[in-house]
Formats: C-alpha cells, structure tokens, sequence
C-alpha cells in the first residue's frame, strides 16, 4: 500500500504543479485545493516533496534547462511540471536516482503528449552520469 500511496502521491504533485505553473498558485493554496485528494496518498510524500518545488522552483528551472538544453518556456508545461516534480524529489534524496526516472517517465505517458516520455527520459537520464 505504500508504494501504491507514493506513486498517487507522485500523480498528484504533477498536477498540482502543472496548475501552480498554469495559475501562479501558492504552496498553501494548492495544499487546500488539494485537500481532500492529499488524504488518499502518502501526504508526507506529497507536502514534503511539493514544499521543494517551491523553495528550489529557481534552481530547478536552471536545471531543467541545462539538462533539456533549451529555456524553460520552450517546454510544454506538462513536461516542466514532470520534470520540475522528479528533481523536487531527488533533493530529498530518499528515491534513488533510477527510481524518479523510471516513476517519471510513467508518468510522462499517462500525462504527457505521445512523445513526452522520451523527452523525460532523455533528460533526466542525464543525472545518472553525473
């Protein structure tokens, strides 16, 4: 059942970071808006995976970009955001590195356009040779 909790908890960081990256929306607000769907996932996961989002959004932004090799606006959102949502939970450096890619680019085809899941792959495959 945990796992089960972390991977929803991983579909719901994606959405909910594609809507703060849509709306502007602030960590708290989107904490209430997703109030009642946080109680079905491992909410310890959630919050303290979404938290990074918010306090490393820059830093994150500056690697998407290195490891896309093109500027964050030349992304399609969902991709940001499911890539935004991988290095978040690699800070927390409690996932290994082959898991968040692999959890990331599942999520790229329930989410993502017919290709995003390459686009994921190729970029996040690059944190392995670092």
């Amino acid at each position: 059942m945990k796992n089960g909790a972390i991977q929803k908890s991983r579909e719901l960081l994606v959405q909910s970071v594609y809507m703060h990256l849509m709306s502007d929306i602030s960590e708290e607000d989107t904490v209430r808006w997703f109030e009642a769907d946080i109680k079905k996932v491992d909410s310890s996961h959630f919050k303290g995976n979404l938290h990074l989002f918010f306090v490393n959004k820059d830093k994150l932004r500056d690697e998407i970009e290195k490891l896309a090799k093109r500027t964050i606006t030349e992304i399609d959102y969902i991709d940001r955001a499911l890539l935004f949502v991988a290095l978040a939970e690699q800070l927390s450096e409690k996932t290994p590195i082959g898991v968040i890619i692999n959890e990331a680019i599942e999520l790229a085809k329930l989410f993502g356009s017919e290709n995003s899941y390459k686009f994921v792959n190729g970029a996040l495959g690059q944190l392995v040779n670092q």
